[in-house]
């Protein structure tokens, strides 16, 4: 069974990742605050990750996705990203992806899985209203920050050859979002700040989270 989401507003995008939970973060090219967990150097610039310092066990932040589907593949996709796991009391991090309202766990992995980014690829199938769903939760502990990076939807399996449709990218405290159609015309989605929510401007109703304006 896949977390439960409601919004207060909507973001009108064609395509786009949005955070939930004011516990992901974004780090600006720089391990984390908290010693011994979290990335000791990023992949590539940016990251996003969830900050375990101050948290309970089993809190979870989630990456989920808004598609119009008429902009995404028609048959199966590949979902790849980079994860980096590092922490002595690590939780887990899991995808959800299907038809909204109706999505299933697809991978998942748990515990410390040492100071590296990791590649993974996903095969996602495909629905009439996809939704894929990334997500992170909390440990036994602080040491337990979970990173993501390089976000990309490719148009066929993950073990065949495939364009890239779109690619998650950060840039200080924006998220962009590339969205390549089949003519090869760029949309671009700029949205600010949804990684930084102050304490308080999400409501924490079990796994249920409503973001305030």
């Amino acid at each position: 069974m896949s977390p439960r989401i409601r919004y207060s507003h909507e973001i009108k995008c064609d395509i786009y990742f949005y955070a939930m939970k004011n516990i992901l973060k974004l780090s600006e090219s720089k391990r984390t605050p908290s010693s011994r967990t979290g990335p000791s150097k990023p992949l590539d610039g940016n990251y996003a990750y969830i900050e375990a310092s101050g948290r309970r066990s089993g809190d979870n932040a989630i990456l989920t996705s808004a598609v119009t589907s008429q902009l995404l593949p028609s048959g199966p996709s590949c979902l790849r990203f980079f994860y980096n796991m590092n922490g002595r009391d690590m939780g887990t991090l899991e995808v959800f992806a299907g038809e909204r309202n109706s999505e299933q766990k697809v991978w998942s992995i748990s515990g410390n899985q040492n100071d590296k980014w990791s590649p993974v690829g996903v095969d996602i199938l495909p629905a009439n209203d996809l939704v894929i769903m990334i997500e992170a939760i909390r440990g036994k502990s602080y040491r337990s920050d979970i990173a993501i990076d390089t976000i990309e939807l490719f148009d066929s399996p993950c073990s065949g050859k495939h364009s890239l449709v779109f690619m998650m990218i950060n840039s200080d405290h924006i998220f962009i979002v590339m969205l390549r159609k089949t003519n090869h015309r760029q949309i671009l989605c700029v949205f600010f700040n949804l990684l930084h929510y102050d304490i308080g401007s999400a409501l924490d109703t079990g796994n249920e989270f409503i973001f305030k304006e």
